[in-house]
């Protein structure tokens, strides 16, 4: 019987689900809660690619935020 193929959404999952339960998602952690399914290497890639991708999402939110108080400063500026 093949092993079933550990996801990025696999990890994510239990990433979300230790932090919910106050738990640091280290990559021991990660492991254990996946059911020892995966390689480390794998889930820390899985771990960096989501980080990397929350980082960059922060970013445009903040990017966001400040473009819509220039404008609200701008047309305060106006009135």
């Amino acid at each position: 019987m093949a092993c079933a193929a550990l996801s990025r959404l696999d990890v994510k999952r239990a990433r979300d689900s230790l932090v919910t339960q106050g738990q640091h998602p280290s990559i021991d952690e990660l492991c254990i809660a996946l059911g020892n399914v995966g390689s480390k290497t794998t889930i820390h890639r899985y771990l960096k690619e989501l980080e990397e991708e929350e980082g960059a999402a922060l970013a445009r939110t903040g990017s966001l935020s400040d473009t819509i108080q220039d404008l609200s400063s701008a047309g305060g500026a106006l009135g």
